[in-house]
């Protein structure tokens, strides 16, 4: 099965595979995929000091649960069903407040532990997902910028 795929730094990517982040925060839109569609999590390879700090800092640190994120490095880690794109320019609410989404009567209303997995700084765009799916064996892959192709089977 041919997916596209998304390369996250950690800890984000074991945060969505954990379902503990649900909006992917970007620069852009992804044009190239007609919503909804199933996307892969991939963990990438570099794991920065930043992205150490972070994964120590609340409230990364209780969800995360003393994992250990080296051993994700290079992975993809599940799949997400990927259901809309929103501008953050709309957002009317802070980090002491939800993030509503009255368009999408589906989705939770968030509370303010996504502020702190995202960039909602404004002219950004909001993925919105759902129904994380954890591959049962992580699998080994480059990544890329952007979204890119990778073939499913070839890994069975």
């Amino acid at each position: 099965m041919k997916i596209k795929v998304l390369s996250l730094k950690e800890p984000q990517a074991t945060l969505m595979l954990l379902g503990a982040k649900l909006i992917e925060t970007r620069g852009w839109k992804p044009l190239d995929l007609k919503l909804p569609a199933r996307i892969g999590i991939h963990a990438s390879a570099g794991y920065p000091g930043w992205c150490r700090e972070m994964a120590e800092s609340q409230p990364f640190r209780s969800v995360l649960g003393g994992r250990d994120l080296r051993l994700t490095l290079g992975k993809i880690l599940c799949t997400v069903g990927l259901v809309a794109c929103h501008s953050t320019n709309n957002l009317t609410c802070n980090r002491d407040d939800v993030i509503p989404f009255p368009q999408e009567d589906w989705y939770p209303v968030l509370g303010s532990n996504e502020w702190y997995f995202g960039d909602y700084s404004p002219r950004r765009q909001m993925w919105l997902t759902r129904d994380v799916r954890a591959l049962k064996v992580p699998v080994a892959a480059k990544g890329a910028l952007g979204l890119w192709d990778f073939d499913l089977q070839e890994t069975a």
